[in-house]
C-alpha cells in the first residue's frame, strides 16, 4: 500500500481497529512493510519522505472519534417552510417568505439556522470537528463554509440578462423526457422537495 494513503484508507471505510493499530507504531504514523515508517500519514500532503511537517491528525484520533460518536446527535428544528410539492404548500412558503422576511430568502435561512435548512446542519458541531481537523492545512478555510456555506464568486447580471436567461428557457420548453414521462418527472422532484 503507497505510505501516503494509510490513514485515508483506514478512515474511509470506517475500520477503526485498523487505525488504532495503525497509529499504536509510535503514535503518529505506521510503520510500512520494510519497517520504515510511512512518512506522509499524518502530514501535509506536501510535506513528504522524512522532511519535518505539522501533523495534521491527533496522536488519539481513534479515542477522540469514539468520544464523538457516543455524543448524542442534535435534533434539527422544524423548519418554518413546507416541503409538499402542492400548489397550497407553494402559496404557503410565498407568503411567509414575504410577509415575515420581506422576500429575502437569506434572512429566512438565517432564521431557521437550527433546521435542516440551516449551513452545515448535516455536520457535527464546529467545536466537536475543531477537536478532530484543527491542525489540517484547510481547516480555516472549512469554518466559515460550515457556518456560512460556500461563496462563489459570479458577476452581477443585468436585469436584462436575467430576463433574456428566462425567456429563452421559456422558449426552450421542457425536456422531451418531461413531456413523455411526467410521472416520472414528478417522483424525482416530488423526493427533492419532500427532503428540502
Amino acid at each position: 500500500m503507497a505510505k501516503a494513503h494509510w490513514l485515508r484508507m483506514a478512515t474511509k471505510r470506517h475500520d477503526l481497529s485498523k487505525l488504532q493499530t495503525l497509529l499504536a507504531n509510535d503514535g503518529k504514523r505506521p510503520l510500512a512493510k520494510d519497517g520504515n515508517q510511512a512518512a506522509c500519514f499524518v502530514q501535509t500532503p506536501s510535506a513528504c519522505d522524512g522532511c519535518d511537517a505539522v501533523e495534521i491528525w491527533p496522536i488519539n484520533l481513534v479515542d477522540r472519534v469514539q468520544s464523538i460518536l457516543q455524543l448524542p446527535i442534535r435534533q434539527p428544528s422544524r423548519p418554518e417552510f413546507s416541503f409538499e410539492l402542492t400548489m397550497e404548500s407553494a402559496e404557503k412558503n410565498y407568503m411567509l417568505l414575504m410577509k415575515k422576511y420581506s422576500g429575502s430568502l437569506k434572512a429566512a435561512l438565517e432564521a431557521q439556522h437550527e433546521s435542516q435548512l440551516g449551513m452545515g446542519s448535516e455536520f457535527r458541531l464546529i467545536e466537536i470537528l475543531h477537536s478532530i481537523y484543527s491542525n489540517h492545512p484547510i481547516w480555516s478555510r472549512m469554518v466559515p463554509v460550515l457556518q456560512q456555506g460556500s461563496t462563489w464568486p459570479l458577476d452581477h447580471l443585468s436585469k436584462e440578462l436575467r430576463l433574456t436567461d428566462v425567456l429563452e428557457a421559456i422558449n426552450f420548453v421542457n425536456h422531451k423526457g418531461a413531456k413523455s414521462n411526467p410521472e416520472a418527472i414528478l417522483k424525482l422532484v416530488s423526493k427533492d422537495v419532500k427532503h428540502g
